[in-house]
């Protein structure tokens, strides 16, 4: 049961891509960020209510220091695995970022072997190498391009930060279902209050980090564009979609990893069944052009998720 909800997670994150690609043509990432957080946050107030939850939010006045402090830390992780998201989505080809964000699966293992002593047997090792691979050949492509524009170092600085970006996200996302399964061990309290507790968190820190960003050199002051732009829909529909379909995604993975028997490396890379959703609907709705680079890399790092999960 556990592994259906971590496949699902996988999937509505991808769609939950697209529609943040979409907002981000007209909004500034950092103002894109701190309203998709927001809107997440408040959808926690129908869900408690729906299913009758309420009670169970004076959970979070009476966990220890420890465990806020747990829960803090999830809100930091949280923060890394899709902080980045939002300058790298900007900038990149939807299929690209997807490909690059599949090293977690790789990362999710290396993290079990530290963490719970797991033991990568043939298959899985196999597979980290053929996600490495596919993430070389999609990562060498999308380099080359950038010195075919022109071949400015600018372009190439560019190229290197959004690298970096997503591997930074990449980490902190292959880290989430490890770090959610000690959680749920350590912190006597309903998942869903640890959850929307997490979101709270997060959004203090946003709230404080917003005008900071602010004082940064060459920083642009905070625009608010909600306006239609060239007869596109509303911004603000499609950031509410993702916000909508990365908040259930996350709820999604959050219950497969409350499963006893559930494994949270695997659930880490089942959640990247977000990436050929993610490549199909920038096929159909951008028009990325996939090169035969781009499709070897592709299916390089799909049969080593199937190596892993089939380890």
């Amino acid at each position: 049961m556990w592994v259906m909800f971590a496949t699902l997670a996988g999937v509505t994150l991808g769609c939950g891509d697209l529609a943040l690609k979409m907002a981000l043509r007209d909004l500034q990432p950092r103002i894109a960020c701190f309203m998709l957080y927001f809107l997440g946050l408040i959808l926690w107030l129908p869900i408690f209510f729906i299913l009758g939850l309420a009670p169970h939010a004076v959970e979070a006045l009476h966990l220890s220091p420890e465990g806020h402090w747990l829960v803090f830390g999830r809100s930091l992780l949280q923060i890394g695995a899709y902080a980045p998201i939002f300058i790298v989505l900007r900038n990149l080809p939807l299929g690209t970022y997807a490909a690059l964000r599949a090293m977690s699966p790789a990362l999710s293992v290396v993290a079990g072997v530290i963490f719970y002593q797991d033991r990568p047997n043939t298959p899985e090792c196999l597979g980290i190498g053929a996600i490495l691979s596919g993430v070389a050949l999609v990562a060498w492509k999308s380099r080359a391009a950038a010195h075919s524009s022109g071949g400015i170092p600018a372009v190439d600085g560019r190229w290197l930060a959004n690298m970096a970006l997503t591997v930074i996200a990449a980490t902190c996302s292959g880290l989430m279902s490890i770090y959610d399964k000690h959680l749920l061990s350590a912190v006597p309290a309903h998942m869903f209050v640890l959850q929307a507790l997490s979101d709270t968190y997060r959004m203090l820190l946003l709230v404080i980090l917003l005008p900071l960003s602010a004082l940064l050199p060459l920083s642009p002051p905070p625009r608010w564009n909600w306006r239609r732009q060239h007869g596109r829909s509303l911004p603000f529909f499609y950031l509410g979609l993702a916000s909508l379909l990365i908040a259930a995604g996350e709820i999604l993975s959050f219950y497969a990893v409350s499963f006893p028997e559930s494994m949270p490396s695997i659930v880490a890379i089942l959640r990247r069944s977000s990436l050929p959703v993610s490549v199909i609907l920038a096929a159909l709705f951008f028009k990325e052009n996939l090169q035969m680079r781009t499709m070897l890399g592709m299916i390089s790092i799909v049969a080593g998720v199937a190596l892993i999960n089939g380890g």
